[in-house]
């Protein structure tokens, strides 16, 4: 766990999200080397596949065109947050987006469809981009309303990528 300066919450990693396309051999080797399954994957407005370890899913695949230079790219990677108390709460939740903001760190807000869970994606470069995963619940200081992030040119959903 990593430790975080907002009382009783630590970050665990979740996930890994790379861009590829559908038939990307590196895909398919690398499901033989971690022994990766595909599974269940909640209703994201954008074509992709969760590849699963055990019970657990550990990579998430979004689907790219065909005529990319790469066939596969990192997207993010992904933490939850975790509090000593069990599920993190809407002022630990309100203290991450403060935090976020007082560092001028960019970010915007989705949510995983069908579930009760907010993802805030952090751009650290433009090669690197962190997810938090925390409860998604209404904050002291505002009701937060997640919405996938929309490039302005086209208003296709994008999934976890900025434009």
């Amino acid at each position: 766990m990593i430790p975080n300066n907002i009382d009783g919450l630590s970050w665990a990693f979740d996930h890994i999200s790379l861009n590829t396309t559908p038939n990307a051999r590196e895909v398919t080797d690398l499901m033989t080397l971690f022994a990766l399954e595909d599974g269940f994957r909640p209703p994201f407005p954008f074509s992709g596949r969760w590849l699963y370890q055990e019970d657990k899913p550990v990579w998430h695949l979004i689907d790219q065109l065909e005529d990319h230079s790469e066939s596969v790219r990192l997207n993010h990677i992904a933490f939850r947050g975790v509090a000593a108390s069990g599920q993190p709460s809407a002022k630990q939740t309100q203290a991450v987006l403060n935090t976020l903001t007082s560092l001028n760190l960019p970010f915007h807000t989705a949510n995983v469809p069908d579930e009760d869970t907010l993802q805030i994606f952090v751009r650290i470069s433009a090669d690197l981009m962190i997810e938090l995963d925390l409860p998604l619940l209404s904050t002291t200081e505002h009701t937060i309303k997640p919405n996938y992030h929309y490039s302005p040119d086209d208003k296709t959903p994008h999934g976890d990528t900025f434009s």
